[in-house]
């Protein structure tokens, strides 16, 4: 199931991928092109601080050129100044208002922040702008691969086909499709041809991975994913995509080892612990699978230190960052309080430590301060984590209908994400909301979470609860189908 969901998982992202040329509109003179070209490189290198000085001297001899604030805004989203790249992408679109790669920052900025959908129309006003845009047009085609459009999604990725046949990005693009309809030959010389496996784009290491356990090609997968969990350690999905590959690989004392902190701590999945568990029982170890089975099968934790961002595997969070959360993981509250503070004042630009500030105020029991910080951090990227910290905060202060208008929100910007639908069902669980609790169960199994223990649970209740007992018996018999033999038996 985390196979099928990680095929259109990552199709969009603002710093995921190398960018693409544009079309035909253009606001540059030659001389700013060339600045912005090169300092293109420079980021690309790593050199900021010299695409900086570029783009400065560009925009003092050209500062009514939009294509020069765009150039700014995705240097300074680089550089972690995430408020200045906003004001940026403003300046950019106030001065070209019909000029498709302003639309296209926009598009770019909202999809972060305010979810899929909210950001299709900015994509689709970026590719009216300019139809030859070819990496606007293949923003809209992630994009609405992203909602699940995917009749749309193939028309766009075939009109970016038409402008450049060998578009990276309509490669991979066309790529995830075939994936998708199980044709893993064809995805995979695609993948290639994109190069973008080659230059460690994480979106096409996930797919390049996905494809080699469909293939029966685990432990290459095995390879890929340890080294992009090194690259992104808190990224859950290619953390469960890594257990998978060595659970396929018949590598349980790996899986077992390697992942045992993960497991024990309150961040694994369901998913995750489940395959720990089966791994143990695998190697005869029942005595150690039993606990991780039922934890599995429990409830979905609504604590707040279950959302901490304290599972890597390999650990890679930069010191400053470790070490807030190792005060906060330690109850020195205090010590993480005032670190934090003093990083805000060090990157007062970056939603990245508002959020981080917004944990060490949740754990120094200042709910209300973490929501302003999680609020503020949220208008520039307000990722699935974030916004269930923001739930999780406004239930501590009493605000149980804010929590579920968030809640809400975020499943209407991203339809597909499981988990938030997950959520979603418990609420309606709770509240004995039956039918709704059978329409969303039916829609999380259609998202690759028909199996997931808590889903089954619930849409079992709901048939017991309406009286449907043919549906009570199937779904006990779902559920008796997903346990592990000896725990069926006892």
């Amino acid at each position: 199931m985390v196979c099928a969901g990680a095929l259109i998982a990552a199709c969009s992202g603002l710093v995921d991928a190398p960018e693409t040329q544009g079309g035909a509109q253009t606001s540059e003179s030659n001389e700013a092109a060339l600045a912005i070209r090169t300092a293109g490189r420079e980021m690309r290198d790593g050199n900021l601080a010299e695409a900086a000085r570029l783009l400065d001297a560009a925009l003092a001899d050209e500062p009514g050129n939009p294509a020069i604030w765009v150039a700014i805004a995705r240097l300074r989203y680089r550089s972690g100044e995430h408020f200045g790249a906003i004001d940026a992408a403003d300046r950019a679109l106030e001065l070209g208002p019909s000029f498709a790669p302003a639309l296209l920052m926009r598009g770019q900025l909202v999809r972060d922040a305010n979810g899929l959908s909210e950001s299709l129309p900015w994509f689709e006003a970026a590719v009216a702008a300019d139809p030859t845009h070819a990496e606007a047009v293949g923003e809209y085609a992630a994009t609405l691969g992203d909602l699940g459009r995917f009749g749309e999604m193939l028309d766009a990725v075939e009109r970016l086909s038409e402008l450049d046949r060998e578009n990276e990005q309509g490669l991979y693009l066309r790529a995830v499709l075939a994936a998708r309809a199980g044709e893993f030959v064809l995805a995979k010389s695609l993948l290639d041809r994109s190069g973008w496996r080659g230059a460690g784009v994480p979106s096409a290491m996930l797919l390049d991975a996905v494809i080699d356990i469909q293939q029966g090609n685990a432990d290459t997968a095995v390879e890929t994913l340890a080294e992009l969990s090194r690259l992104q350690p808190a990224n859950r999905r290619v953390r469960d995509l890594y257990a998978r590959a060595l659970w396929e690989a018949g590598r349980d004392e790996k899986l077992v080892s390697e992942l045992s902190e993960v497991v024990e701590g309150p961040d694994a999945s369901a998913y995750l612990t489940m395959l720990a568990g089966r791994a143990h029982e695998r190697l005869g170890d029942r005595e150690a699978a039993a606990p991780l089975i039922a934890k599995a099968y429990s409830k979905p934790d609504t604590d707040w230190h279950s959302l901490s961002d304290t599972g890597a595997i390999g650990g890679a969070l930069a010191p400053q960052t470790a070490q807030i959360r190792s005060a906060i993981a330690s109850g020195d509250e205090a010590s993480a309080s005032g670190r934090a503070a003093r990083f805000v004042d060090q990157f007062p630009q970056s939603a990245d430590v508002l959020a981080l500030a917004g944990d060490a105020a949740f754990a120094n029991a200042e709910a209300a301060q973490a929501i302003e910080n999680y609020s503020v951090s949220a208008r520039v990227r307000k990722p699935w984590r974030l916004t269930q910290k923001l739930i999780v905060a406004s239930r501590q202060t009493g605000e149980d209908n804010a929590a579920n208008a968030l809640l809400t929100r975020y499943a209407l910007g991203d339809p597909r994400n499981a988990d938030a639908i997950i959520a979603l069902i418990e609420i309606a669980r709770i509240s004995e909301d039956w039918e709704r609790v059978v329409e969303l169960t039916d829609y999380a199994a259609l998202l690759g979470s028909g199996q997931d223990p808590i889903v089954l649970n619930a849409r079992l209740e709901a048939a017991q609860a309406l009286g449907n007992d043919a549906d009570a018996q199937r779904y006990e018999s779902l559920l008796d189908a997903v346990r592990p033999p000896k725990l069926v038996r006892e």
